[in-house]
């Protein structure tokens, strides 16, 4: 099986975060336009609410970082880590540590090929302070064209950098864009958006339809599912898991109406449930490329970055979405791509009285992206809209939310320096 949509979810990540034109390239672009009459219907929105917004680092390039596309991780201190895509002593990336009062310093510069290079997840951090995340390339250069299939890394609280593992030969998974999770055994898990079975061919450099992944504190890796077409293609997000240890994760492609992604299960026992298939615009998302939240209840939220009844050259601006524990979808929001932004590609955080933060990589007042509210009664606020100067543009990755209500976040261009900010929202 050959599925050369998800060819577009690996030659994107390729090319500098700060062009966002990927969304517009899809192969099946043309024919959802043609099969879909949208209606621009406006939902309903509350304009900029008064906010302070901070700045807590501009990124220069050299030797703290560029690019910073994942979100972040707050330890109990209320430091901050992340990732950068580009830049550090190598140009090859950095993972970062910003503290409460805004003073950045690097943790880790990647610095070799075998170590890994080009980091895009948001990190998890353990109880000791670890740090750990995936790159997109590096480790095994005879995988991958020379680039090599990505690595699963830890970062120790000296510093020092442990590559967990080196996907090799494709049948383990390869290229790695979201972050891993980490159980109570101290076993992780996460997505790689190629590789598995080899007979499901994206189309481009590698082969593979993707999988979902575990290892052991040992680094050893047990492939759990290999997706092969009707079961999904193309996992780029990070996973969630219930308190019976199933996985839930989103796919840019597969089943559903025109095959343009899913929301999945995997059960303890590593059977794959679709829960919902996406249809396309107008009445649904499509092409999720941001992981799902799961709420006590277990209905899971999230994003696609198209689809619903917005304009955006007729694909849609994007939705925020709710899959029931026995996956009823509800479309909770459709971006118009005006003041409320669109393209959203984040994944959601939840506060305890059920209102969903994220964010809008594009459009907004000044058209570099917005952070938003949707409130429990599906009232989507305006919290920050960029300018694409000091504050930054283009806001990627999801939005960690202090005991305060603080939201923190990443922008992937603008800031003083142009390669990206670390910023605070205080309501």
């Amino acid at each position: 099986m050959n599925v050369g949509s998800t060819t577009v979810a690996i030659e994107r990540v390729a090319s500098s975060a700060r062009s966002k034109s990927w969304n517009k390239q899809q192969p099946f672009a043309h024919s959802l336009a043609i099969a879909f009459l949208l209606a621009l219907t406006m939902s309903a929105t509350q304009p900029t609410r008064a906010q302070t917004f901070t700045v807590l680092h501009p990124f220069t390039g050299s030797p703290d970082g560029a690019v910073p596309y994942g979100g972040l991780v707050m330890d109990a201190k209320g430091n901050l880590y992340g990732t950068t895509e580009e830049g550090g002593t190598q140009g090859l990336g950095t993972v970062f540590k910003v503290t409460a009062a805004g003073s950045e310093s690097v943790y880790y510069s990647f610095a070799r090929l075998t170590g890994g290079l080009l980091s895009q997840g948001t990190l998890t951090r353990d109880a000791k302070g670890n740090l750990y995340g995936t790159t997109f390339y590096g480790g095994d250069p005879k995988c991958g064209g020379g680039l090599g299939c990505g690595t699963v890394f830890k970062i120790a609280t000296n510093r020092k950098e442990t590559v967990l593992h080196t996907f090799k030969d494709g049948k383990d998974g390869a290229a790695p864009l979201a972050g891993v999770i980490l159980d109570k055994k101290s076993n992780l898990y996460g997505t790689a958006v190629a590789g598995g079975d080899l007979n499901c061919t994206l189309g481009g450099m590698y082969a593979g339809c993707g999988v979902v992944f575990r290892l052991n504190p040992a680094g050893a890796e047990m492939v759990l599912h290999k997706f092969s077409g009707p079961d999904g293609v193309g996992p780029e997000a990070s996973l969630v898991m219930d308190t019976s240890g199933n996985l839930y994760g989103t796919t840019f492609s597969g089943p559903g109406k025109n095959g343009v992604g899913e929301v999945f299960k995997v059960s303890a026992g590593d059977k794959v449930v679709v829960l919902h298939g996406f249809a396309g615009p107008p009445e649904d998302g499509l092409l999720s490329v941001a992981g799902v939240i799961r709420d006590k209840a277990g209905n899971l939220y999230g994003t696609t970055p198209e689809g619903g009844t917005g304009g955006c050259n007729g694909l849609g601006c994007g939705t925020i979405f709710e899959v029931s524990s026995k996956g009823t979808e509800k479309v909770l929001y459709n971006f118009t791509g005006g003041t409320d932004g669109g393209y959203p590609v984040g994944s959601l955080v939840m506060d305890a009285r059920g209102n969903l933060y994220g964010t809008a990589e594009q459009y907004g007042t000044a058209g570099h992206g917005t952070v938003y509210e949707l409130s429990a009664t599906g009232t989507l606020t305006v919290l920050h809209a960029f300018t694409g100067g000091a504050d930054g543009a283009v806001p990627n990755g999801p939005l960690v939310l202090d005991a305060k209500g603080n939201l923190y976040g990443t922008a992937s261009s603008g800031g003083t320096g142009g390669n990206g900010t670390v910023y605070k929202i205080t309501p």
